[in-house]
């Protein structure tokens, strides 16, 4: 699996987070825009999990087919092989990243390193922290609704993650229960996300 970066972390803007993107890898940056597309279509085929041991977390496509034949996009990821690729960058091993030079995943100075590594040759996304993974899974499934001309408040983020009950990663990051009324989704929203 070869790797290809584009890395950010996210800044506030008029009260809401927005992600904000380093770096000017040329294929990275023209890469992006297809990446981000098939991302937030799908994304309720992506799920998340953390590495064993470490405050890091991987964004990957969890459902879809085995065997993907005639089905661009739609082949699952081995969260294994995910998790060993992430392990390989943690511990100094680059030779799976195309644009190593520029990487600061693991690079043991928190004030250097991103919180986002957006792998836009694969769909993966591995994050650094909680916090970072609640706002790029937030910022996954708001994109795809400021596409359908949504406004983005902190109100219209709410209301439409206490719906979004056939996300996983929604589901079990916030720990929504698809039971309840989206009122009682939005109380516990207010409570858990910033």
């Amino acid at each position: 699996m070869k790797h290809l970066f584009r890395e950010g972390k996210f800044v506030e803007v008029d009260g809401v987070k927005r992600l904000e993107f380093l770096g000017n890898n040329e294929e990275a940056n023209s890469k992006f825009k297809d990446s981000a597309f098939r991302m937030t279509n799908l994304v309720s085929l992506y799920d998340f999990e953390q590495l064993k041991g470490t405050e890091y977390y991987y964004i990957y496509k969890a459902y879809g087919f085995d065997d993907a034949k005639g089905f661009v996009g739609s082949k699952r990821q081995d969260p294994k092989e995910v998790a060993h690729s992430l392990k390989k960058i943690l511990n100094g091993n680059n030779e799976d990243v195309i644009n190593y030079e520029d990487l600061t995943l693991g690079c043991g100075y928190s004030e250097i390193e991103n919180d986002i590594f957006w792998d836009v040759n694969n769909n993966i996304i591995f994050v650094k922290g909680e916090e970072a993974l609640k706002n790029v899974c937030v910022e996954l499934v708001m994109s795809g609704f400021e596409r359908l001309g949504v406004k983005r408040t902190k109100e219209s983020e709410e209301l439409y993650l206490s719906n979004a009950i056939d996300i996983p990663m929604i589901v079990k990051l916030f720990n929504l229960d698809p039971e309840k009324f989206a009122e009682e989704n939005i109380k516990k929203l207010k409570l858990l996300y910033n």
